[in-house]
């Protein structure tokens, strides 16, 4: 006999995140198109927050981060706003853009900027940017590994990832300035000079 619907559904539920303030908590379902929902720490109804694959919490405001929605459709990076309800395009959802993905969106320490990685999630380097909170100033930053962390103050992105010019090659880079802070070699440690 064919399980009711609902009771498929609440088998897929994946875990995203806490907010900062612990009072709201992200996950998805993802039985058949990966819905985000936040629900509150003490109970209630859920909140339907939008499409997509992952979601990511303001540092200390009750917005998150939504990515990877409308995947092969319409591909957006978007922010929701918990207390009006309302999510707000950052970028992509334009008629015509080819099938991609984002990945790996973090916020700087201070909540004004997003760094995202955009292309395929499966590549050695994707395309890093950064854009404000508002949507504006979305700025190129390089072709890198998207595994991405701010550094405390927010004045350094920093990259790492295996060299794209070399396999034997894991690379720490400042994004924001282009410069290799230190590289992992075979047999050795992390080092700031070029691997041999």
């Amino acid at each position: 006999q064919e399980r009711p619907e609902g009771d498929r559904a609440a088998r897929t539920i994946a875990p995203i995140a806490w907010s900062g303030d612990a009072r709201w908590f992200a996950y998805a379902r993802t039985f058949v198109d990966s819905q985000l929902f936040v629900i509150a720490r003490d109970g209630g109804s859920e909140i339907s927050i939008g499409e997509g694959w992952g979601a990511l919490w303001h540092p200390t405001a009750a917005r998150l981060v939504l990515f990877g929605a409308g995947y092969v459709r319409s591909p957006t990076l978007s922010l929701f706003d918990l207390a009006t309800r309302t999510a707000r395009v950052l970028v992509g959802g334009s008629a015509g853009d080819p099938p991609r993905r984002f990945t790996n969106a973090v916020w700087d320490p201070v909540g004004e900027r997003i760094a995202f990685g955009e292309g395929d999630p499966f590549a050695m380097s994707v395309e890093i940017s950064t854009v404000r909170a508002d949507g504006s100033a979305r700025t190129k930053v390089a072709d890198a590994s998207s595994v991405l962390q701010w550094s405390t103050d927010g004045s350094a992105l920093f990259s790492w990832g295996w060299s794209t010019r070399s396999a034997q090659e894991f690379r720490v880079t400042n994004l924001l300035t282009g410069r290799v802070v230190a590289r992992g070699c075979p047999r050795g440690s992390l080092t700031a000079d070029p691997c041999p």
